[in-house]
């Protein structure tokens, strides 16, 4: 009914036509434009699902090429599902397969860092039924371990060394540590018995006997030898070494510092007339020793020794011969190895120093 009424003469009117303005020709081609725009828009979609489809693929085709070829090393050949595998290969490269689609902790192999024995080949991995061949990688290093340094290691740490010059050994002034006076005048008595060539318990390498005489050429000549500030002082000593004999320098009166020559036959006494030898007897060296010290009015006396009297020295006996000695005398005692009662009584009644050397 409705296309019935109308007039087919108004649908087309050539005079009416020719009568309108023309229509813009932009709004014709609208339509098409619309529909390329379509299509590119669905050409590029594609491209870009094509490429995240790819992307998506690339880290399980990693997994695949790495996946331990027999559960015994990294590489090798053999076939496994996930992160896993097992086969006959073992080594740091070689070839295998698995599927990338099944769940990653498949599998009956373990991680394995043993070194391989296999020569370096090609793997491949499997997508979609397909097989595609992988490009073969370099195995990095492994990291070396570095040894922490945050603590030392446990090794032996040697004592301070012995100076050859000036006046002390290893920091030490004076004889053992006593200081004596640099213009007196000093009587020492020292232990050469058989015992004195055990070991020090203070320089590694060293007899007591060693130290001692290092000891002695620090005291008297300040340092280990004859220099010019050895005779620059006044003053003098006496050197008494007892065994089970006595021997003495000088043999009368005192060595004096300003005295060129006796000091050189000091030097050569204690480099060669204080050897060991002998039992520890005691009293012949006293007795020698409070002479020169009334003589020569003394002003110190050391004893030194490493052993027990085996001539029955007792502090009473001592005490005895300390009552000839001058008031102003005093007695330093130093023991080696073994703490020795009455040399502390008798360093104590003399007003001096008890040194005690393990």
């Amino acid at each position: 009914m409705l296309l019935m009424s109308i007039d087919p003469k108004k649908l087309y009117d050539p005079a009416t036509e020719a009568a309108q303005p023309p229509r813009n020709d932009r709004r014709r081609a609208a339509p098409l434009a619309a529909w390329l725009l379509a299509i590119s828009m669905i050409i590029g979609w594609a491209f870009l699902c094509r490429s995240c489809i790819h992307s998506v693929d690339t880290p399980f085709i990693s997994v695949a090429q790495h996946l331990p070829a027999n559960g015994g090393s990294n590489h090798g050949r053999g076939s496994g599902s996930g992160d896993s595998g097992n086969g006959p290969g073992a080594g740091e490269q070689g070839s295998g397969a698995g599927r990338i689609d099944a769940p990653a902790d498949s599998g009956t192999g373990s991680t394995n860092d043993a070194p391989g024995n296999a020569v370096p080949g090609s793997g491949q991995e499997r997508r979609d039924g397909r097989l595609a061949n992988t490009p073969q990688r370099r195995q990095l290093p492994q990291q070396s371990k570095v040894e922490s340094l945050a603590r030392p290691l446990p090794r032996s740490v040697p004592r301070t060394p012995v100076k050859t010059t000036g006046g002390s050994v290893a920091g030490r002034k004076g004889f053992y540590g006593v200081e004596s006076s640099r213009n007196g005048k000093s009587i020492f008595i020292v232990d050469v018995s058989g015992s004195m060539v055990s070991p020090s318990s203070e320089y590694p390498g060293k007899t007591r006997l060693e130290v001692m005489k290092m000891e002695l050429r620090k005291t008297l000549f300040q340092g280990q030898t004859l220099t010019e500030d050895s005779y620059n002082r006044s003053g003098g000593f006496v050197i008494i070494a007892f065994s089970d004999n006595v021997r003495i320098y000088p043999q009368q009166k005192l060595c004096r510092y300003r005295n060129r020559s006796a000091m050189k036959d000091a030097k050569k006494f204690i480099d060669q007339q204080l050897y060991p030898g002998g039992s520890t007897v005691m009293r012949p060296a006293w007795k020698k020793a409070l002479a020169a010290a009334i003589d020569e009015s003394a002003d110190e006396i050391f004893f030194l020794t490493d052993g027990e009297s085996q001539d029955n020295l007792t502090f009473e006996w001592l005490q005895k011969l300390f009552r000839n000695l001058p008031g102003k005398v005093k007695v330093h005692c130093i023991a080696l190895g073994i703490n020795q009662e009455f040399m502390k009584k008798a360093a104590a009644e003399r007003r001096g120093q008890y040194i005690y050397i393990p």
